[in-house]
């Protein structure tokens, strides 16, 4: 697998900042972070969320993380994060000591309790299957006054605005499913709006899907409608 004049790379702590920042500007165009974010859009929320994001997923032996890199400038264009979890971890991971999500600082209770159940809708039927995860945004502050750890987590692959329709993402793609035949464990995504045609294009369907109404949390008449999270894989 080859990007002409780029490179893909494992990731490193030297990185944290850069692909903390494809994070946050990936979500600035997501309608419901608006009501997610206290205060939208709050950027040291936002950057405390996605650099601890980012960090939490290179400290974690069981995810491997990637940068695409222009060979001719050195600049870190795109990043993708593979998670091999089972159900029962995956869905560990979204609670607290007492089974109930943590509600990462700064960010609105309502929203995010609803955020949380749509997961846990999508991944009902995931339970004890191993899977290889797609994912980019492991939101995982740092401890709390409280000591609790809490963790979000959403799924896309980030590329850098000036370096998309190059086929970087579709080869980072191709990267996701050799890994996942060759580990023989199904591929699975959690889509947000934007990335949902692009897995479409590259092979992965539809398993389940819930439908946020923002109407709920937004003024009389804003124009907020529904905001759809989509559970998606690669057919075997």
């Amino acid at each position: 697998m080859s990007i002409p004049n780029h490179s893909i790379l494992p990731s490193t702590e030297a990185d944290v900042a850069t692909l903390a920042s494809f994070v946050q500007e990936s979500k600035l165009q997501l309608a419901i972070n608006r009501f997610l974010i206290i205060d939208w859009p709050n950027e040291p929320v936002q950057q405390a969320l996605y650099t601890s994001a980012v960090e939490s997923a290179l400290k974690d032996p069981q995810v491997d993380t990637m940068k695409v890199v222009d060979d001719r400038s050195g600049d870190i264009v795109a990043s993708m994060v593979l998670s091999r979890r089972s159900g029962d971890q995956a869905k560990v991971s979204t609670a607290d000591a007492e089974g109930s999500p943590a509600v990462p600082h700064g960010v609105n209770p309502d929203v995010f309790s609803v955020v949380m159940d749509s997961v846990k809708e999508i991944n009902e039927g995931l339970e004890g299957i191993e899977h290889l995860g797609m994912t980019c945004n492991f939101t995982r502050p740092a401890a709390s006054d409280q000591g609790t750890n809490q963790r979000l987590e959403l799924t896309h692959i980030c590329v850098a605005p000036s370096s998309r329709r190059q086929g970087i993402g579709s080869q980072l793609m191709r990267l996701a499913v050799d890994k996942a035949t060759a580990a023989r464990l199904p591929l699975i995504t959690c889509s947000e709006p934007p990335a949902h045609e692009f897995f479409l294009k590259q092979g992965l369907i539809d398993t389940k899907w819930v439908d946020i109404d923002l109407r709920k949390w937004a003024p009389d008449h804003a124009g907020y409608g529904v905001f759809r999270i989509s559970g998606m894989s690669l057919p075997r």
